[in-house]
């Protein structure tokens, strides 16, 4: 099974970006794919299936991106 691994590109980490509805996957090779959705719905349904992902494969990192706020935020 493990020579599966040394051939094949898999997902080492799951990164979760709130603030613009994006998931970024990094895979064993450096490669790093976005994911972004185009509503609320989307992303959480994104966001259930991400954070099943552990139950799949325990090495798999969810990480959360640090959420950025802005003193202009909301203004027009």
């Amino acid at each position: 099974m493990e020579e599966i691994f040394e051939t094949d590109e898999y997902v080492t980490a799951a990164i979760v970006d709130i603030c613009r509805r994006s998931f970024y996957l990094v895979s064993n090779e450096g490669i790093v794919q976005e994911i972004t959705c185009e509503s609320i719905e989307q992303f959480m349904d994104v966001l259930e299936i991400v954070e099943c992902v552990t139950e799949i494969d325990d090495q798999i990192q969810i990480i959360y991106s640090d959420i950025i706020v802005s003193e202009n935020a909301g203004v027009v």
